[in-house]
């Protein structure tokens, strides 16, 4: 099984190949990725989060930081999670419908998906994605944990345009969500 960095390896060659980003080497090791001008949105224009997912996410009252987007409103969204819970939280309520969101789970048990072999863990240190349909993704995360997660969040119709040309240097699994007509929900976690 190969692990979330040859993903996240696989994403970033997609959009290299498309010419949206490119490496850039700050001081000998440390790399990061350089956008092209014409492509980086305004630091002003980030938006506070999506107001659906303000109501989701009261319970945790700080817990939930989104750093950047707005799925709704331009497509993408990195969020960061950092809460303890007493008990059992609702976490599928906070997935975007018509999404595909990945998640790295440094901290804390999560769960997505039904009963009947749909579940999906993710525990602590490894991560995943998963793909929302147009109904709800059942999700919980488990209570008396202090979970600590990023997310990244894509509207399908956002990755779509953006991977267009470089479809076939997806994962099969994602190329499969993407080009979907009738569109599926499912997780895959990705164990480090």
């Amino acid at each position: 099984m190969k692990s979330c960095f040859d993903f996240a390896q696989s994403t970033y060659d997609a959009a290299l190949n498309a010419g949206k980003v490119g490496p850039r080497c700050v001081t000998g090791s440390q790399t990061f990725l350089a956008f092209l001008p014409t492509r980086t949105r305004s630091l002003r224009k980030m938006n506070p989060g999506c107001a659906a997912e303000q109501a989701a996410w009261r319970e945790v009252k700080d817990g939930w930081r989104p750093l950047y987007g707005d799925v709704d409103k331009i497509g993408v969204a990195i969020e960061w999670h950092d809460f303890r819970i007493e008990r059992s939280f609702n976490w599928g309520r906070t997935f975007h419908p018509n999404s595909l969101e990945f998640c790295l789970n440094l901290n804390g048990h999560g769960a997505v998906g039904g009963a009947g072999g749909t579940r999906s863990d993710y525990l602590p240190g490894n991560c995943g994605y998963y793909a929302v349909a147009d109904g709800p993704l059942p999700a919980s995360r488990r209570a008396h944990d202090h979970h600590q997660f990023v997310t990244l969040e894509f509207s399908r119709e956002h990755l779509r345009n953006q991977l267009a040309q470089n479809e076939a240097d997806l994962e099969p699994e994602i190329r499969r969500i993407l080009s979907e007509r009738k569109r599926r929900t499912w997780s895959r976690p990705r164990v480090q």
